[in-house]
């Protein structure tokens, strides 16, 4: 049996709140997590940089990858890679 892990998503304001309640020491990580709906990591991660006075990004995620590249660069290599296509080299080899 797999374990899934339920995905949530939360607005800027209630990260703000999870972070502050933390902070004055009304909830802890696990208690603000949990009545929220953030992953605990994440706003462990959160508070640990707004400690150590870094800069926090308090908008929430929507999944849990980054882009790689910009979108500049994506769309040059998107069309790298059609061009190479057109001209029958594809990325692969067929076997």
């Amino acid at each position: 049996m797999t374990k899934e892990k339920k995905k949530s998503i939360c607005s800027e304001h209630s990260m703000k709140s999870a972070i502050e309640q933390v902070l004055e020491n009304k909830m802890t990580i696990r208690q603000a997590s949990f009545h929220i709906s953030i992953p605990k990591n994440t706003l462990a991660d959160r508070i640990k940089q707004v400690r150590g006075g870094g800069d926090v990004d308090m908008k929430p995620l929507m999944c849990h990858f980054k882009k790689t590249f910009s979108e500049e660069l994506e769309t040059k290599l998107v069309e790298h890679l059609i061009d190479l296509e057109n001209k029958m080299m594809p990325m692969i080899k067929r076997f």
